[in-house]
């Protein structure tokens, strides 16, 4: 198969592509961060190009008071394309990627709150203190990848902290009907029962972190998750709730999490 022409692009907008694969959604302030780049204009001026040139596409409003918000980019046919030819990129990933436009804005909200926790926990880094933070996208990539593509946290996370490494799976609830919710809890705790985890990586299992749309669902799933532990043999699963807007306050490492 011949491979398609690309409209030439630099060193920086291929990271753009690159970033855009890892979150899928992102913002024009947080492509900036994510870049370590001080000029806006310049990052304006790339981000314009590969919208031109069709490797991305923006969302943008221009009716008060949306148009106050920075513009949403995500990738497009010749964006895909570039990750394709050099292949090597998920191809379930990659060939969802062409269904980008058709997301919700619940889908979107969760890809802009996940790139806003990585952007916190990177500024939180010290020379005792690192952060792993791996997205669905990241997985094909890292030993545990079958493991973690069957359970499919929304974050894998590692912390390492003078000379001590916790592993953490962070799950991203949405608000919808109560039996969606009680069978992603029960996958999570089927996962651990089943001792895989365990058995292929030699390491405990990892802390679950699960992010709420609201205090109703994180008060419904508190609950359930509760009732699904005590009758386990027991367990040493540890389960901690927070809603979005904790997070956004205080981020991941805040005290805001409740134990189920």
């Amino acid at each position: 198969m011949r491979t398609k022409i690309l409209p030439k692009i630099t060193t920086k907008q291929q990271e753009i592509i690159l970033l855009l694969f890892k979150f899928r959604f992102l913002n024009r302030t947080q492509i900036q961060k994510l870049l370590r780049h001080k000029n806006h204009q310049l990052i304006n001026s790339w981000l314009k190009d590969l919208t031109e040139n069709k490797y991305i596409e923006r969302i943008y409003s221009s009716s008060f008071p949306d148009n106050l918000k920075p513009a949403l980019y995500y990738l497009a046919n010749n964006g895909i394309s570039y990750l394709k030819n050099p292949g090597g990129f998920d191809s379930t990933v990659l060939k969802n990627l062409y269904s980008e436009k058709l997301r919700t804005k619940t889908f979107i909200d969760r890809c802009m709150l996940l790139a806003d926790t990585y952007l916190d926990l990177k500024s939180r880094e010290t020379n005792k203190l690192k952060f792993d933070m791996s997205l669905t996208s990241d997985y094909s990539e890292l030993v545990e990848r079958d493991l973690l593509k069957d359970l499919n946290p929304a974050t894998y996370l590692i912390q390492k902290k003078s000379g001590q490494t916790k592993h953490y799976f962070l799950e991203v609830l949405a608000d919808l009907p109560t039996q969606w919710l009680r069978q992603r809890i029960k996958r999570y705790l089927k996962f651990y029962e089943s001792s895989e985890w365990e058995a292929e990586t030699k390491r405990k299992f990892p802390t679950i972190l699960i992010i709420c749309p609201n205090y109703r669902v994180l008060d419904y799933v508190q609950n359930y998750t509760r009732r699904l532990l005590a009758v386990m043999d027991e367990p040493t699963l540890s389960v901690n709730l927070a809603t979005v807007e904790k997070v956004k306050e205080f981020g991941i490492t805040g005290d805001i999490w409740k134990t189920a």
